[in-house]
C-alpha cells in the first residue's frame, strides 16, 4: 500500500459524512506550502488536517511545526495511517459537540399586541431553557435601548439580530412568521442552520 491509497481511502470515508464536511487535498509541488497536511477539512464548523503516512513513516519537521500551529490555534491536526485514525479523529469532534450547550436564536412576533408578544417571548425563552438550551431573543435585548418603531433604528436592530445570528446554533420559530421573522428565517436557512417550527409554548416543532 501507497501513501496515495491511504489518502484515496480517507477520501472516500469522507465523502460518506455528507454535508457535515468540506475537504480538499493539498498537493505538494513549487505551488504548495511545504508541511500542510494531506488533507483539510471543515467538520461540523471544526477545522481538521490530517497527514497520512504509512505504519512506521515520520513526519518532516516542516509537518509537525505545522500539526502543532493547527492544533496551537484550536483546530485539530493529527498524523494517520487509516480511514479508523480519521473515524476517531471525527468521533472526537462529535463528543466534543455533545457537551456543547446549544446557543437558540428565538424568533417570534414582536408587533402589533406587543404587551402580549413579550410575554410570549419570554415563555419561549423559557421552553428553550427547559429544553437544556440558551436562548437568544433579539427582540427582548435590542427593543431595551432601540425603538422598534423608529424605521432607522428598528433597520439598525434586523441587521444586529441578523449578525448575532450567525452565533447561534440553532433558530426555533414561534408563531405565524412575520415580515421581520421571515427574513431572520430565510438566513438561518442560507447559512446552514437548522430551523425548528413552533405553534406555540405547547405545539410540537417541526424541523427543516
Amino acid at each position: 500500500m501507497l501513501e496515495k491509497d491511504i489518502v484515496a481511502a480517507i477520501k472516500a470515508y469522507l465523502r460518506t459524512l455528507g454535508a457535515d464536511v468540506f475537504f480538499w487535498k493539498e498537493h505538494g509541488g513549487p505551488y504548495g506550502t511545504s508541511g500542510v497536511p494531506d488533507i483539510i477539512c471543515c467538520y461540523k464548523g471544526r477545522f481538521l488536517g490530517l497527514e497520512a503516512k504509512l505504519p512506521g513513516g515520520r513526519l518532516t519537521a516542516l509537518q509537525e511545526r505545522a500539526i502543532e500551529k493547527i492544533n496551537a490555534a484550536g483546530g485539530i491536526a493529527r498524523r494517520v495511517e487509516s480511514v479508523e485514525d480519521v473515524r476517531a479523529v471525527i468521533q472526537q469532534v462529535d463528543a466534543e459537540r455533545k457537551h456543547t450547550v446549544p446557543l437558540v436564536y428565538v424568533c417570534s412576533p414582536y408587533r402589533g399586541d406587543t404587551e402580549v408578544n413579550i410575554k410570549n417571548a419570554r415563555m419561549y425563552c423559557r421552553l428553550v431553557v427547559k429544553q437544556g438550551g440558551i436562548p437568544f431573543a433579539p427582540h427582548l435585548l435590542f427593543t431595551q435601548f432601540l425603538d422598534d418603531f423608529k424605521a432607522d433604528e428598528r433597520e439598525q436592530g434586523i441587521r444586529m439580530g441578523l449578525e448575532m445570528l450567525k452565533l447561534c446554533d440553532e433558530l426555533w420559530a414561534f408563531g405565524t412568521p412575520s415580515e421581520g421573522m421571515r427574513a431572520e428565517i430565510e438566513e438561518a436557512k442560507r447559512i446552514g442552520l437548522p430551523v425548528r417550527f413552533f405553534a406555540g409554548e405547547k405545539g410540537g416543532g417541526s424541523d427543516e
